[in-house]
């Protein structure tokens, strides 16, 4: 071998070795980022007032490191996680908040249904078939009218007044379908519930409580499903 190859052979094994240190010397200079693992945790989709009921639309997932997931907050994927989808909201929660368990009162638990009521609002039942009762199709928060149909008593010859319609009470809340106080998840379906139910359990005031005790009475009772399509979330 020539003393010309030789010399370059030298030449490029110094600039590889210079490279190598100079690699080396930068990693050292710049350590790697701890990689920080994260959980997603439940969170409030926007500003959500007190006395709620959940929808999808309120909740939220939000990535959160591991060590600052406070004590009873909703993981994603956890075994024991309840489903706040239909829960009441015990206090107001701005937009972000991460959500615990003891934010809500679950559907399953004691006294939801007495929670779910408005101030000075009661809850009647009123009985009701696969007729009268939108063939199962109407569900807890569902809008509502009350129609009661009767007998009258036939002075002329007009058909039309034999039987009388009117509606008794109007834009009033279901709180349950049965034993049911929360809406079917999604895919499941919605007969599963509503046909064998055969009360309707009514968000009213105590005087429209009044109104239908008494209309139970005269006649039978059917529900008129309302749009859900509504300005406010709460309306009057």
């Amino acid at each position: 071998m020539s003393n010309v190859i030789k010399f370059a052979v030298l030449i490029v094994g110094a600039v590889l070795i210079a490279l190598i240190v100079r690699v080396v010397l930068a990693s050292a200079s710049h350590p790697s980022k701890p990689v920080i693992n994260t959980q997603k945790v439940r969170v409030s989709a926007a500003d959500l007032p007190q006395g709620l009921l959940l929808r999808d639309e309120d909740l939220g997932w939000k990535a959160v490191p591991t060590g600052e997931v406070p004590s009873g907050a909703i993981v994603a994927g956890a075994s024991d996680a309840p489903e706040l989808k239909g829960a009441l909201l015990r206090h107001a929660a701005a937009a972000g908040t991460m959500l615990v368990a003891d934010d809500v009162i679950l559907p399953s638990a004691p006294g939801f249904l007495a929670a779910t009521l408005k101030p000075e609002m009661r809850a009647v039942s009123v009985a009701v078939d696969d007729v009268s009762g939108n063939a199962g199709l109407i569900q807890p928060g569902d809008y509502v009218d009350l129609l009661l149909t009767q007998q009258m008593d036939r002075r002329t010859d007009s058909p039309d007044l034999a039987v009388s319609s009117e509606t008794v009470v109007e834009h009033v809340r279901v709180l349950a379908v049965g034993s049911e106080i929360k809406r079917p998840k999604n895919g499941d379906a919605p007969d599963a519930l509503g046909n064998r139910a055969r009360t309707v359990t009514l968000e009213v005031t105590p005087r429209m409580g009044e109104v239908v005790s008494v209309a139970a009475r005269l006649g039978s009772l059917s529900l008129a499903l309302r749009s859900f399509a509504t300005a406010s979330r709460d309306p009057v």
